[in-house]
């Protein structure tokens, strides 16, 4: 037997993301229009970053502003729940 292909050796950890839709569109689009899967292009993207520290620090300053704009939604649909809840005691 000769040598396993890469893939074969290839060490993953399934994982499901939240993505805005819009935003996974798009994903999907660039994946499709240059042949790669989605999962490729996320890990590419990501060892890019770890390798350009101000590209890094750019992203991770958008995603602070996401973050943020997400648990303020979380927040709010938290309290409407809450609200409505005790309302209908």
């Amino acid at each position: 037997m000769g040598e396993a292909p890469e893939a074969e050796v290839l060490n993953t950890k399934q994982s499901t993301m939240r993505l805005e839709k819009d935003l996974s569109e798009r994903l999907q689009k660039l994946s499709r229009d240059n042949g790669v899967c989605r999962e490729a292009l996320i890990e590419a993207m990501f060892e890019f970053i770890e390798a350009n520290p101000e590209a890094e620090a750019e992203v991770l300053e958008v995603a602070q502003g996401k973050n943020e704009q997400r648990q303020a939604i979380a927040n709010y649909k938290r309290a409407q729940s809450m609200m409505e809840r005790f309302l209908q005691k």
